[in-house]
């Protein structure tokens, strides 16, 4: 039985579910994001437009290079953008590790706090490798590629950046709140605190945006084991990593034991798991400059 047990302050309850629904516009989807989306569109983009679009972005450039000389992929060298991509990552990798940074700068994030900019970012970027690396050895089984594995661990969480741009106050309420109870799920948290949960906002954003349904779902359902359909694999994977990131301080979840129903469910040895976690924190020097990098 999750305890529920909340805050004691002297501050109202804030539901904000009315105002969400009476928002006129989300925050608006960044032009490098969107012409990202154009090419994940177009059947006859070449991994040349790619680099192009990119380059737009030396910043995400360099971080592109870096992660293709990482442990992860057998510490390549690789000291240009055009064999980060063709020797090493891949068009899908790379269009969907550039698409992921791109979303993120339509907000900024407090510095600090349980869900400041540090803490959002440990948690996507190290979620994000963590599930391309299991994408990469299992994604068949579930019919899901690395590239789009790494996106959705990227923006699973992207609500909280939906309440702290649009409810700076209630953000400020939540993050003292959980500072003060961390051990109280954040979802009960929200629920009672303010009324609406990050993964409502963060469903509601990707809709608005038009992204694919596979992030709708991941950004809904990532907190609900008892999800079902067509994407429910990449829900449940998400959920069993960032139950895993729990046990290293990395993670909202509300338990940091891999859920074994959904393991189960996924036909994934627990301790597969584990030794991509392995994999993933051998890497920690490339993923924890590209938490600077993207932050």
């Amino acid at each position: 039985m999750p305890n529920t047990e909340i805050l004691d302050t002297n501050a109202p309850r804030m539901d904000i579910r009315d105002r969400v629904a009476e928002l006129d516009s989300l925050p608006v989807i960044p032009q490098l994001a969107r012409r990202l989306l154009e090419l994940r569109d177009d059947p006859d983009a070449t991994v040349e437009q790619l680099v192009d679009v990119v380059k737009m972005d030396p910043g995400l450039a360099s971080l592109i290079i870096r992660y293709a000389n990482s442990p992860l992929y057998g510490q390549h060298d690789v000291d240009n953008l055009n064999d980060a991509v063709f020797r090493v990552l891949g068009y899908e990798n790379v269009l969907n590790l550039a698409l992921g940074k791109a979303l993120s700068q339509a907000f900024r994030l407090p510095g600090l706090g349980p869900m400041g900019l540090a803490a959002f970012w440990h948690n996507a970027i190290f979620s994000a490798a963590l599930l391309q690396k299991l994408a990469t050895r299992h994604g068949r089984q579930w019919h899901i590629q690395p590239g789009n594995a790494w996106l959705c661990g990227l923006v699973h969480n992207i609500g909280y950046l939906v309440l702290a741009a649009l409810f700076e106050s209630e953000y400020f309420w939540l993050n003292k709140a959980l500072l003060a109870k961390p051990d109280v799920p954040v979802m009960d948290m929200e629920a009672r605190l303010l009324g609406v949960t990050h993964a409502e906002l963060g469903q509601r954003l990707m809709e608005a945006w038009d992204m694919p349904a596979v992030l709708h779902a991941v950004a809904g359902e990532h907190h609900n084991p008892a999800y079902q359909g067509e994407h429910e694999a990449m829900v449940w994977l998400v959920q069993v990593t960032d139950q895993l990131l729990r046990s290293h301080s990395m993670s909202d979840a509300a338990s940091d034991e891999p859920d074994a129903s959904l393991l189960e469910k996924l036909g994934l040895p627990e301790e597969e798991l584990y030794l991509a976690m392995d994999d993933v924190l051998e890497a920690g020097d490339v993923l924890e400059a590209m938490v600077k990098g993207f932050g």
